[in-house]
């Protein structure tokens, strides 16, 4: 304490102990101050400063007595026990305040409290007589109630739960024996108390949680024990107004305000009227100057120990309640084997290691991890000796991963020395820390070193320690029993790094015990494996325990247990109950997501008007459905609580009811992994239940799921039903998908979900908000904004009216966050991001200085001594922005939790509109404004953490903003708006601009957003946008930007092609068009379709399509403005000099050019791809894109006989699906066809190779569709003149593959299959037909031959969008051998498909085949198919058969 400040309080303290004479009292009082002594002067060097006093009583005339010496001396020894009372320890019958048990034990004696100042300790002791009292809630209101009377005296108080009061302040220690007590759910008990003593998150909260201190558990002799709470109202975080409170935390309350106050020395707790708090806010000023007073005189250097716990535990939570909060902990842990109850430390520390994404352990011992996993898989145990910084495994820091650093003796790795280490080991394990820390966030990731052992520079510990305090200073901690253990390394550091900073790092002077239970343990919640419980099909239930779940990697979706909740429920007494709804149904009703306890409580939730029809149509897919995987779809409006029915009616088929046959297996799809996701939904349906014929289908949400994906996980899950699925027609997996929709018109009442209330709905709201008001305080409910808005029915003047006095009591910077939260979800709702992503923006508060700020002077009122130049008692830690944010940020903030990572958004999209729309008013910002500050705001993080992930993530949902086009009615249609909703809005045109003004605004906006993401989908929809508005040159510009930076995306080309198209479109409607320009676009277009060709996938048509409609767009504009000269031209009839407004620009097109057959090859492409593939399931259901009609065309256009009014058929035309399906059109006609060309068998060149493939493949079809068991010769004539037909079909086309005059160098797939089928050697074949069927070796040449056209065909090495290889496409099968005679010998096996359904159907069975099926070996097939023998090899490619040759 200074001498200005001492000066005052000796005067009082003379007044009170000495005299009250002025003089005596002036002439001490101005010694002090000429003297500049200290408080700790005084106490320190009392004798000196006594002589300065008899000098001064002499030059007065006055006498320095013996009672003034003594008094002095006296005064001395109260501030020297206030000092100790403030943090010392002494001896006492009470565990010393603000400490750990330690090895303090109480003994069964009376105790007495005796207070002398506001730094003592108050005692209140509570001895619970009934059983009821014994609860943990009963405990935590006592607290609660305690701590009020404390903080409003601001008082220092411990509460004693186990000591009986007496009279005089005294009390028996009795001790408690309840062995359920654990300071984790009591300090768990007192926090859910606090929820329901204020009306939400509020400032006199966090005082509350800041004041009560950890709870200690301290033993008494006799195996009882004491439970204890300290109470530290510290001036650090104090106001100066009392806190009032509704009390009790359950049951009906009263505002109450409970206050300490001091009468005579003696301290006494009161009930004050709280309407008398105004007049107590005085009193309550200058009592708050005096305890700054004291704790300021209080604070020494060496006194910090005292506080260890408590600041180490402010450092680790960063301010908050638990680490796990807001930071990301990466456990670090030193050699162990030496230290004494390792095991009872372990385990009290346990949840801090299973809180980490990473464990890097330096012991090679497995002790560790057996004691924290307990069985549990919880971790994938890596080896650094296994890896390389090259080769690493994936996911390191969002999985769960245990790294040995240095040596395992269950692999029987031995620890290495240092050089050896640094040289092998170290890479991976530095490598392993610096990505985890990029992944979860460099500002939230915490490195928590334990040092249980001395480590020196020889020590590999010693280098990552190092490592991290040099990298990392304010996210590394590192903690030990004894100073020395790290002396070495805080030594190193000392030139490197600032004395602050070290102090911020190293911890020392607690015992380990301590440590693991006083300090890490009540920070860190609990983390517990539950047990599902799920259904089988024998009518019985079976557990899925965590481990269980663990080991089969089910970590996409979230499994919902038939008994969700119940079995927590019931364990928890009457009071937690009342706790637990009270609790969820305040975060619900605020705006977090629904949970499971809100539909277990079933008064919670509002059954949906549409709720019957949706469970109805789930049942109706289960019994009446006929495909393998069922999806049904709910759409919604955002905010209309689409999310919230769609887990309603999970919830509604998960359940146990009477009868278990109508529970099923659910989980809600987290994300999509392609295949991964599929596979473990079919690990959940088979779980257990080896009945696969009975079981009941998987229900599986999948919300907000990009479209994308949902297509993937469709084609997956039915590959498995097909290959797992049950052979009795029951469904095996029911997709329901909620879906957002932002236009409703068109849709289906029965299946949107909108923003408007049915009658039934608002009596609902009506009578639940009746009984909130029985439970809740007009506040609380206030604050229920989710529930308020639906009760309200979406209206836009209460939600407009909320939010706006909301808004008024944000901070300016608090203000701006909510802005870019608004801005997000307003257009993309689901949007939730890291709050670390905002740490610049509301300045993250970390203390770096160790002397007192001016804030801190201005409070004192006056200026600070010595002490002040002297080191903060106080450790300085950071603090993360949401500790200090005010209440009316909390309201509009949604917490969530993505990852095990906390996430924050805007609590309603209503709301995020409303907000943002409030602050564009207030700030007079317009859309345009808005967004650049967005983009100022990402690019500012690119340039300060370009590389963490909560960067990435934002600078994602930003480009979404501008590319993601939403679906307008339906999930997998065509009906995705034009643009993002971002780029529609920016887009509009308003009254008071032109058309170019609304284009150049969304232009320049999209430019600036492509110019800091540098993403090339941006500026792919700026390309687009260009287009639309018909601004072809900056269109042309914009695309060229994006191909340097990212040229090998094959759609970047597409689009560049669409700019030339649209543009010849243009050019089309008008006038008299130079049509040597039109064929320049049409070549610069084609030109970009070719190599978005070549970079893309074979299955991507799209590419091809747009190749083929741009081509014939503008010859079809040609031939109808030209007529016949322009055909006599195109196909080559005619001469330059017939047509010179067309060339030489027609000659690309002629028949027979290089431009001509590319067209012709990617026609045949998309035939190929739709008719002799298997495609993806969710492309079979989609239309061939007007195929026949381009092949109509193609044909049409180019074709030798002009003088013939009908197209010459190509080799597209005569593919085998384009004649199977003239054959099931109009097989008369075709058979006429087919007559006439077999009559001009005897041409040559591709008039004959075409006539071929068109007179084999009808007849190959007829016989296949034919059924005649009896000896036909007619057949047997036929047949053999197909083996001569199919042969002579093969050797046309190699003769056109070889010869190098021809131009057309496509080689076919139909002649090999039409060959391959007739030529297969059958017994009854050979028997017959021996000398007309082809030699082995040159079937087998055929075929090889066949199956490489095939792969040069289909196969692709390129990556998907969600990382996979997709290798070759499979192929579709046409014909399989049968029974019969030679020539009614194969069958199309379509056709017996088709039998077979037939026949399930009149058996009841619905649901599409599966592989147990076994058409193959089913009364049908094996009446129809034929068998071979053979051995298949390795590859499923090659089957190794033998005939018998017929001599």
């Amino acid at each position: 304490m200074p001498c200005e400040e001492f000066s005052k309080y000796l005067e009082v303290e003379v007044q009170k102990n000495i005299t009250k004479d002025a003089k005596i009292v002036n002439a001490i009082s101005d010694v002090i101050k000429t003297e500049s002594i200290s408080l700790s002067f005084f106490v320190d060097s009392l004798e000196i400063v006594e002589d300065e006093l008899r000098k001064e009583f002499i030059a007065r005339g006055l006498n320095y007595g013996v009672g003034i010496s003594g008094g002095l001396k006296k005064v001395r020894k109260g501030i020297k026990n206030r000092l100790k009372a403030g943090g010392t320890e002494c001896e006492s019958d009470f565990r010393t305040f603000g400490r750990s048990s330690g090895n303090f034990i109480y003994k069964k004696v009376i105790v007495k409290q005796d207070v002398t100042s506001m730094l003592t300790p108050v005692h209140c002791f509570i001895m619970p007589k009934r059983e009821k009292e014994m609860h943990k809630s009963y405990f935590a209101a006592e607290v609660i109630k305690f701590a009020a009377a404390c903080i409003n005296g601001l008082q220092n108080g411990t509460f004693h739960f186990g000591i009986k009061p007496l009279e005089n302040n005294e009390g028996q220690i009795v001790g408690l024996r309840k062995s359920e007590y654990t300071p984790q759910t009591l300090k768990a008990a007192i926090e859910n108390s606090l929820h329901h003593c204020f009306v939400g998150p509020c400032f006199e909260q966090r005082i509350f949680e800041r004041a009560i201190q950890a709870v200690v558990i301290v033993p008494c002799e006799d195996e009882s024990f004491v439970v204890e709470v300290d109470i530290n109202p510290s001036c650090i975080f104090m106001k100066d107004t009392p806190v009032s409170l509704l009390f009790p935390p359950h049951g009906e309350q009263d505002n109450k305000l409970y206050k300490y106050i001091s009468r005579q020395g003696i301290y006494i707790f009161e009930t004050v009227d709280p309407k008398k708090a105004e007049s107590l806010k005085i009193e309550m000023k200058e009592t708050l100057h005096a305890r700054k007073i004291l704790e300021m005189s209080a604070v020494k250097p060496e006194k910090g120990l005292s506080n260890i716990r408590a600041q180490l535990q402010k450092r680790l939570t960063a301010g908050n309640s638990y680490v796990t909060d807001q930071m990301v902990p990466h456990i670090i842990c030193g050699k162990y084997s030496s230290i004494a109850n390792s095991n009872k430390i372990f385990n009290n520390i346990r949840d801090a290691f299973l809180s980490s994404p990473v464990v890097f352990d330096f012991d090679p011992s497995t002790v560790l991890i057996k004691n924290i996993e307990k069985g549990d898989n919880y971790f994938d145990v890596l080896v650094a000796d296994d890896y390389t910084p090259e080769k690493r495994p994936q996911n390191i820091g969002s999985g769960k991963h245990w790294i040995y650093c240095n040596g395992n003796v269950e692999r029987k790795l031995q620890s290495l020395p240092i050089s050896e280490w640094l040289s092998g080991r170290y890479p991976f394990v530095k490598c392993a820390l610096e990505e985890s820390f990029k992944v979860n966030s460099n500002n939230r990731s915490l490195a928590v070193f334990l040092v249980f052992e001395t480590i020196l520079k020889t020590d590999s510990l010693y280098q990552i320690a190092l490592d991290c305090s040099r990298w990392y200073p304010l996210n590394t901690v590192v903690i030990s029993d004894k100073e020395e253990c790290f002396a070495q390394l805080r030594k190193d550091l000392e030139p490197i790094t600032e004395p602050q900073t070290l102090n911020q790092i190293f911890f020392s002077g607690l015992s380990w015990m301590d440590v693991a239970s006083e300090v890490l343990s009540p920070i860190f919640p609990c983390v517990s494996g539950s047990v599902l419980r799920l259904p089988t099909s024998y009518g019985t239930l079976v557990t899925l325990t965590q481990n269980e779940t663990n080991t089969m990697k089910l970590c996409d979706i979230e499994i919902l247990s038939c008994e969700e909740c119940k079995l927590a429920f019931e364990e928890m007494d009457k009071t937690l109950q009342d706790d637990t709804f009270s609790k969820k149904e305040n975060a619900f009703y605020k705006g977090s997501e629904a949970s499971w306890w809100n539909f277990f409580f079933d008064a919670q939730v509002c059954q949906r008007e549409i709720f019957e029809n949706i469970t109805s149509r789930v049942e109706e897919k289960i019994y009446d459905g006929r495909e393998r995987v069922e999806v049904l779809k709910i759409f919604h409006q955002p905010g209309a609580g689409g999310t919230t029915l769609g887990r309603h009616v999970l919830w509604h088929f998960s359940q146990c009811k009477t009868d278990l046959s109508k529970v099923y297996r659910c989980c809600v799809l987290r994300n999509v992994i392609e295949n991964d996701s599929a596979d473990q939904i079919f690990k959940l349906w088979s779980f257990k239940d080896k009945n696969k014929d009975e079981r009941n289908p998987v229900i599986v949400l999948a919300d907000n799921i990009p479209e994308e994906s949902l297509e993937i996980l469709i084609d997956n899950l039915n590959t498995l039903s097909y290959c797992h699925g049950s052979s009795h027609g029951k469904l095996f997996c029911l997709l329901i998908v909620v879906a957002r929709i932002w236009e409703s018109k068109g849709a289906s009442d029965s299946v949107v979900l909108r923003q408007v209330l049915s009658p039934r709905e608002k009596l609902w709201f009506q009578d639940r908000s009746k009984f909130l008001e029985k439970t809740n305080s007009k506040k609380q409910i206030e604050s229920m904004i989710a529930f308020n808005v639906m009760k309200e029915g979406f209206c836009p003047d209460y939600i407009n009216k909320t939010t706006r006095g909301i808004m008024k009591g944000l901070e300016r910077k608090e203000e701006k966050l909510v802005q870019h939260l608004s801005f997000l979800n307003s257009y993309k709702p689901d949007v939730a991001v890291r709050p670390d992503i905002f740490d610049d923006l509301m300045e993250i508060e970390t203390s770096k200085t160790t002397k007192w700020t001016i804030k801190e002077l201005r409070e004192v009122g006056g200026p600070v001594g010595l002490v002040g130049a002297q080191r903060r008692a106080f450790i300085p830690f950071r603090q993360t922005w949401n500790v200090e944010s005010t209440e009316s940020l909390e309201l509009l903030i949604k917490h969530s939790s993505y990852d095990g990572r906390n996430r924050i958004s805007i609590v309603s999209p209503l709301m995020a509109k409303a907000s943002l729309q409030y602050i564009m008013e207030k700030e007079s910002l317009d859309l345009k404004k808005v967004v650049s500050d967005f983009l100022i705001f990402l690019e500012t993080q690119l340039e300060n953490d370009p590389n963490s992930d909560s960067t990435k993530e934002i600078r994602k949902h930003l480009c979404d903003l501008f590319c993601y086009r939403q679906k307008q009615k339906k999930p997998f249609g065509d009906s995705k708006s034009a643009f993002s909703n971002l780029v529609t809005k920016l887009s509009e045109v308003n009254n008071w601009e032109t058309r170019e003004e609304a284009f150049q605004r969304t232009n320049d906006l999209m430019s600036n957003c492509f110019q800091i993401t540098k993403d090339p989908y941006v500026g792919q929809h700026r390309t687009r946008l260009c287009i639309s508005f018909s601004e072809f040159d900056i269109a042309i510009q914009a695309i060229t930007l994006v191909l340097k930076e990212s040229g090998k995306v094959p759609i970047l080309y597409d689009t560049f092609g669409q700019i030339y198209k649209e543009k010849l479109k243009l050019e089309l409607t008008k006038p008299n068009t130079d049509p040597k320009e039109l064929i320049k676009l049409a070549c610069n277009a084609i030109a970009k379709f070719k190599e978005a060709q070549r970079l893309g996938r074979v299955d991507n048509l799209e590419f091809y399509e747009h190749e083929v409609s741009v081509a014939l767009l503008v010859l079809e504009y040609l031939e109808t403005r030209y007529k016949g000269p322009f055909l006599e031209a195109i196909n080559g009839i005619s001469h330059d000099t017939n047509m010179p407004e067309l060339y030489p620009e027609i000659s690309c097109f002629c028949d027979g050019s290089e431009m001509q057959r590319h067209i012709k090859a990617s026609l045949r492409h998309v035939n190929d791809v739709f008719t002799k593939t298997k495609l993806p399931f969710t492309l079979r259901s989609k239309p061939e894109n007007g195929l026949l009609s381009m092949i109509n065309k193609f044909e049409r256009i180019y074709k030798t006989d002009l003088a013939s009014s009908s197209p010459v058929e190509t080799a597209i035309s005569c593919s085998f699906t384009v004649v199977k399906n003239q054959y099931d059109k109009d097989q008369i006609r075709l058979k006429k066809t087919v007559n006439a060309l077999e009559c001009n068998l005897e041409a040559c060149g591709n008039r004959l190779e075409k006539d071929l493939t068109t007179v084999v493949g009808f007849y190959i079809i007829h016989f296949s569709m034919i059924s005649c068991p009896e000896f036909d010769e007619k057949i047997q004539y036929n047949y053999k003149k197909l083996l001569h037909l199919s042969d002579k079909l093969l050797k046309c086309q190699n003769e056109r593959m070889t010869n190098e005059c021809m131009n057309d160098k496509v080689e076919n797939l139909e002649p090999y299959l039409y060959f391959s089928l007739l030529h297969w050697p059958l017994p009854d074949r050979l028997r017959l037909h021996e000398q007309h069927i082809c030699k082995p070796e040159n079937l087998i040449k055929a075929l090889t031959r066949w199956q490489k056209l095939y792969d040069q065909k289909f196969y692709t090495q390129k990556k998907s969008e969600l990382g996979k290889v997709s290798l070759s496409l499979l192929p579709k099968l046409f014909f399989a051998l049968a029974k019969g005679q030679p020539g009614g010998d194969y069958v199309d096996t379509d056709k017996v498909r088709s039998q077979w359904r037939r026949e399930a159907d009149e058996q009841g069975r619905k649901r599409r085949e599966v592989k147990r099926d076994d058409i193959w070996n089913h009364k049908l097939g094996q009446e129809t198919f034929c068998r071979i023998s053979g051995i298949v090899d390795g590859s499923g490619r090659k089957i190794h058969h033998s005939v018998s040759k017929h001599l």
